[in-house]
């Protein structure tokens, strides 16, 4: 699978998320895999609690993930604070490695889990939450490319408004919604379709666009572009994202 491909995938699992809170670590691995990463994590935490409302950690150790859940446990870095807002950051980029290797963040949340490298962004923060994502490499990988980097970022708007839409809408609620209902509530064109191309559900951004006649259609014969070759590019990368998804349900 290539890096477009991957990014795609990463973008089905997060909104798969959306639909159904259970789907969660496979957004993660998704997104570590879009980023060349061996472990990722997901977190959002209650600030004033400290408390971890959500906290998924694809290739954790099972016991250090359970004592990074627990109430009160040091999940950030105390540099964290200076993370801009919604951009992907090399982890030492906001610490020497000399400081990093000493600091009580390194030794007791990542040194555990054999990791060393990582590429780590602020998704959200509003008064009393803030959430991130981070990808890792094993002590002993090299460090995280420029590409690697922006395959993470690429990811980012997506993983904000789902966690976004999880904030406002309750997680009682997105269990009890129909997942359309719940994509109707995006503020992102959607098309579900089949490998073919052919749109089985469009939410009501992506028909508000469709509707338009200067651009993306979706009708019976499948979705189309504008040019031939971007219609043959699009529909190529729905054939290559439904064959990558085909051994999991989902939203592919």
């Amino acid at each position: 699978m290539d890096r477009a491909d991957a990014i795609l995938k990463a973008v089905q699992r997060i909104y798969d998320a959306a639909a159904s809170p259970d789907a969660w670590p496979g957004a993660v691995e998704a997104i570590a895999a879009a980023a060349d990463g061996q472990r990722g994590s997901l977190l959002v935490e209650d600030q004033p609690q400290r408390r971890a409302e959500l906290m998924i950690g694809w290739r954790w150790d099972p016991d250090h993930l359970s004592r990074m859940s627990a109430p009160g446990a040091p999940r950030t870095a105390p540099w964290a604070a200076g993370l801009p807002l919604g951009r992907a950051v090399r982890s030492l980029e906001l610490k020497p490695e000399r400081d990093f290797l000493r600091s009580d963040f390194y030794n007791q949340v990542v040194r555990p889990n054999g990791d060393f490298y990582g590429v780590v962004a602020l998704v959200q923060q509003t008064p009393t939450h803030r959430s991130y994502v981070a990808v890792r490499r094993v002590l002993g990988a090299p460090d995280f490319a420029d590409r690697d980097v922006a395959a993470l970022q690429a990811v980012l708007p997506h993983l904000a408004r789902t966690l976004e839409l999880r904030r406002t809408i309750g997680i009682a609620d997105l269990r009890l919604a129909g997942a359309m209902a719940v994509l109707d509530r995006i503020d992102l064109g959607l098309i579900l379709c089949d490998a073919a191309g052919r749109p089985a559900y469009l939410n009501r951004r992506a028909e508000a666009l469709v509707a338009r006649p200067d651009g993306l259609t979706a009708g019976p014969a499948g979705i189309a572009a504008a040019q031939p070759e971007e219609t043959r590019r699009l529909r190529h990368a729905v054939a290559m994202a439904a064959a990558a998804g085909a051994a999991r349900p989902g939203l592919d």
